[in-house]
């Protein structure tokens, strides 16, 4: 079973992620994730109880996801990317602030016990942040990275695209579930992880 603080961290984490969904559908014209309650980072509004309870056994969960109605966007494929990197990308912003942070804290002050334990909690809180957002980036439906690809493709190829919706969640079991030396989630979203950490100077273990 995870730790409480870890499962705090991903409380906070998937209300970032949701919220800023919402946000970014809000300021975009759609108004149905503001009025539904989603526009807030309070996480009772996000969690799904079966994705909580997978993250407390499992140490692997999920939120409920944001609703998105695209007939009020004014431009729905390109305003839907939008929406949809809106949650990864306030992740990797979160977690470039804290790694600024945890530079600063370590630069100024001399090491001490508290010290070493408010770093490991910054580190920790980067990777939870990290994971979700490189995990949700993965191009399979219902994942962010799905819609992403969707909004960047041109016409006739998104139609072709989105003939693969129906294989989504078996894709992402597949890579969840199976045991593959070749293609693996740790491997899917570790590197990109790895990278950021070596990019901002950080320690990955």
């Amino acid at each position: 079973m995870i730790d409480l603080l870890t499962i705090v961290l991903f409380l906070f984490s998937i209300s970032l992620h949701e919220f800023s969904h919402a946000f970014l559908s809000d300021y975009l014209g759609d108004p149905t994730a503001r009025l539904a309650g989603r526009k807030t980072l309070n996480p009772i509004a996000h969690i799904d109880l079966i994705g909580l309870i997978a993250m407390i056994m499992l140490g692997f969960g999920w939120a409920r996801p944001v609703p998105v109605n695209p007939y009020n966007l004014k431009n729905p494929r390109r305003d839907n990317l939008f929406i949809s990197l809106a949650g990864p990308a306030s992740q990797i912003i979160l977690s470039v602030i804290l790694a600024i942070i945890f530079h600063a804290i370590n630069y100024f002050f001399l090491p001490t016990p508290a010290l070493f334990y408010i770093s490991g909690f910054i580190i920790t809180f980067i990777k939870i942040n990290l994971i979700l957002a490189f995990f949700n980036l993965i191009p399979f439906y219902p994942l962010d990275g799905y819609s992403v690809v969707l909004g960047l493709l041109p016409h006739n190829a998104a139609e072709q695209w989105e003939d693969t919706k129906q294989y989504g969640l078996i894709l992402l079991a597949m890579i969840i579930l199976l045991p593959n030396k070749i293609i693996s989630l740790g491997k899917i979203i570790g590197l990109p992880i790895q990278f950021l950490f070596n990019l901002l100077h950080l320690p990955l273990n």
